[in-house]
């Protein structure tokens, strides 16, 4: 038999299954075909070893946190790239930005390749005039690693308006202020001005408002004292507030336990929410939350209960409560919902006032009747008290008229006779 027939399969008409086949030896073209088949499967587990070895990239930025001052550059930073934990040349990483910092020419990425050392310096990045705290990533593939970058204000201006007219501008203060209400700017050191007089130091909150006639108002918690000022003069301080209380508005002060303070008379307890703010005729007002509805209140007494607010609302001033789903109650009535922000107060003569953004719509109200829409101002922007809207850009809105941008913080109200009243803290441009 030649090696062709040695090979040939029987034929299914030709076999015998009664005899038993004669099987050959091996010729040297058989041991040839075994090896031919033996080598891939060594290197099949060859290359299976391999990619359980295979590198494992890891970035990582030099600093957990940079920051510098808006308008100016932050410069140093740096990524380093690893490969099984050994410094790795040569891969490509992209950098990314947001919250108005920029690499040069307003680019948000920027990709370089790693030097020797696995070190990657990262350019300037150009911090905004309004600086807010944001992330920086750094990706190479699927392998990621962040930073954060903040910046500090170099320059800021108060102001104070009525209506789209300002009335009032207030410079020098701190680059970190924050507009309060009123005339008052509280920095995040617990320095309270009003204008740019020093009022008061070591202040854990205050919450301002301006009124018709007798000018503006803040209570405060400074060193543990509940205080109540008008204008730049202390009118009051409270012995019996807990010292650990936060402000509300007006007189009121609240515990972390849930006791509502006004002045030095505890008025309820169980509060989860409460805003106050004073007025000319009726003195200071609030609203608040407690188990079983809202509440409405004139000095000490509660003058009105609004037993069908959700439990887990917020009393957002005046007679309003807003639900963390969106609904907006004016006392009993819900009349707005899928509203993302509200800020309500008290008046005298005209009623409770309301501005909110309802499903991306500004709006204002009194009581629960809307009463204007401002189509201007853009969905995402957060109502702010009185008519004022505030962008997450800085652009502040009086209604549909834009009072430019650069603007860090703003707090409005309603009044009887002076309209929408509002201060803001604006950023010197770039």
């Amino acid at each position: 038999m030649n090696e062709r027939e040695q090979f040939a399969p029987p034929s299914a008409a030709g076999d015998d299954p009664g005899r038993e086949r004669e099987l050959p030896d091996p010729s040297r073209r058989t041991v040839l075909a075994g090896a031919a088949w033996t080598i891939p499967a060594v290197l099949i587990t060859a290359t299976a070893s391999a990619a359980a070895a295979s590198t494992t990239l890891a970035l990582s930025f030099d600093q957990s946190a940079y920051s510098g001052q808006a308008c100016s550059t932050i410069t140093g930073a740096k990524v380093t790239v690893t490969s099984n934990g050994v410094p790795s040349a040569g891969e490509s990483v992209t950098v990314s930005l947001s919250g108005g910092y920029t690499f040069a020419g307003g680019a948000t990425t920027w990709t370089g390749v790693s030097a020797a050392g696995g070190t990657l310096a990262v350019p300037a990045i150009t911090v905004p005039s309004v600086p807010t705290t944001q992330t920086i990533v750094a990706t190479s593939g699927v392998v990621s690693a962040t930073s954060s970058l903040s910046g500090t204000a170099t320059s800021v201006v108060g102001h104070e308006a009525r209506g789209a007219s300002v009335v009032a501008s207030y410079s020098p203060l701190p680059p970190d202020a924050v507009a309060i209400g009123g005339w008052y700017f509280l920095t995040p050191g617990g320095d309270l001005y009003a204008g740019t007089k020093l009022l008061a130091s070591n202040v854990s909150s205050a919450v301002g408002n301006i009124t018709d006639s007798h000018g503006a108002y803040v209570n405060y918690v400074e060193g543990g004292v509940a205080t109540v000022a008008n204008a730049a003069t202390v009118i009051a301080t409270y012995g019996n507030v807990p010292s650990d209380a936060t402000a509300v508005g007006g007189w009121f002060f609240l515990s972390p336990t849930g006791e509502l303070f006004a002045g030095n008379t505890s008025v309820a307890t169980q509060v989860s929410s409460a805003r106050g703010s004073m007025t000319d005729a009726n003195s200071a007002q609030a609203n608040f939350v407690q188990p079983g509805g809202g509440r409405e209140i004139k000095g000490t007494a509660i003058i009105a209960s609004y037993n069908s607010v959700p439990a887990n609302a917020v009393a957002v001033g005046g007679y309003y409560f807003l639900t963390p789903g969106g609904d907006l109650y004016g006392g009993n009535s819900a009349f707005a919902n899928g509203v993302s922000s509200a800020f309500g107060n008290a008046r005298d003569s005209n009623g409770a006032s309301v501005n909110f953004v309802d499903d991306g719509v500004a709006k204002v109200a009194t009581g629960s009747t809307p009463y204007a829409s401002y189509s201007s101002v853009p969905a995402n922007a957060r109502a702010v008290g009185g008519w004022f809207f505030l962008t997450p850009a800085g652009e502040l809105y009086a209604g549909n008229t834009s009072l430019a941008g650069n603007f860090s913080s703003a707090t409005g109200s309603m009044t009887d006779a002076n309209g929408a009243a509002v201060n803001y803290v604006q950023n010197a441009a770039c």
